[in-house]
């Protein structure tokens, strides 16, 4: 193997790592561990990004105005970004169920599983 060939495979695992593989942990972290709450939803804007899929299958990226409660900690308004079916997308005035970084309490995300 030559040195670049060495070099590019390199970068391409950094990149793996970063885009796909550090996301996901991230993400179960937050199933995980995260502090369940409520929060309204006070506004909903599409952004420009879409992930995954072309057309009908991708996940537009939402900017998400919220009024987050957790136990025991006054409410906060939060703006989050975040991927949604399009289906799945939230509506001003629904009360969803949110996760919260146990060590941020404004690093939030709208969970997938909405058992308030």
């Amino acid at each position: 193997m030559d040195f670049p060939t060495i070099i590019g495979t390199i970068v391409l695992i950094v990149f793996f790592y970063i885009g796909f593989v550090r996301p996901a942990q991230k993400r179960r972290r937050f199933l995980k561990d995260g502090i369940r709450g409520t929060a309204k939803i006070i506004s909903v804007e599409k952004t420009l990004i879409k992930y995954g899929g072309r057309d009908s299958f991708a996940k537009p990226l939402m900017e998400i105005g919220l009024d987050v409660e957790f136990p025991g900690i006054p409410t906060r308004r939060l703006t989050i970004k975040q991927a949604f079916s399009t289906w799945d997308i939230p509506k001003t005035g629904q009360v969803v169920a949110v996760l919260a970084d146990p060590e941020d309490y404004d690093r939030v995300i709208i969970s997938p599983y909405q058992d308030i």
